[in-house]
């Protein structure tokens, strides 16, 4: 999937109660979702342009919540950014992703909402509240589960493409090996 856990920050344990909104892809509702926050107390960062990586990483590392928002329909999107938030800790509210890719489900390891703004708000400020800390736990839980599972299977299809390779491989050995 291109992430690499060691490339990553450390994750934060003091976590801010100032939850990222990563809306590059979605600028109106990334500023209304921070609008409707702010409606309900809550500052957060919404990011709108495209980060260096590192900058963004540190970011939701430092972050108890990051929302990302998808890329609309017909761009394809390979769900690095979550996959980062499940990487570093951090509990993760999404909109509905179009098509599914099975990354996120609702309630294992993200909160999945409508792409509205007062339904993530929401999402976002009972995660935030004593009463969800649970909830965030059990989502970073889910979510390391997740990002497990995607690296055995990336490791999975690496070592099926070596074991294609070796017959190719295994022809060229004896090519400069006429002998035997």
């Amino acid at each position: 999937m291109g992430l690499d856990p060691e490339d990553l920050p450390p994750s934060c344990l003091s976590k801010s109660q100032e939850p990222v909104i990563l809306a590059r892809h979605q600028p109106a509702l990334g500023l209304a979702l921070q609008q409707a926050l702010l409606q309900r107390g809550i500052r957060s960062r919404c990011e709108l342009t495209p980060w260096p990586e590192r900058q963004w990483h540190a970011a939701v590392a430092q972050a108890s919540v990051a929302v990302v928002l998808s890329p609309p329909l017909g761009q394809a999107g390979l769900g690095l950014r979550r996959l980062a938030a499940m990487a570093l800790g951090t509990a993760l509210v999404c909109d509905e992703w179009r098509p599914d890719d099975g990354l996120c489900r609702d309630g294992r390891n993200a909160r999945i909402r409508t792409a509205n703004a007062d339904d993530l708000a929401m999402a976002v400020a009972g995660l935030l509240e004593p009463s969800g800390y649970a909830e965030r736990d059990r989502l970073v839980e889910g979510g390391k589960a997740t990002l497990l599972r995607h690296r055995t299977a990336l490791e999975r299809l690496r070592f099926q493409d070596l074991l294609e390779q070796l017959p190719e491989w295994w022809q060229q050995a004896r090519a400069c090996h006429p002998g035997g």
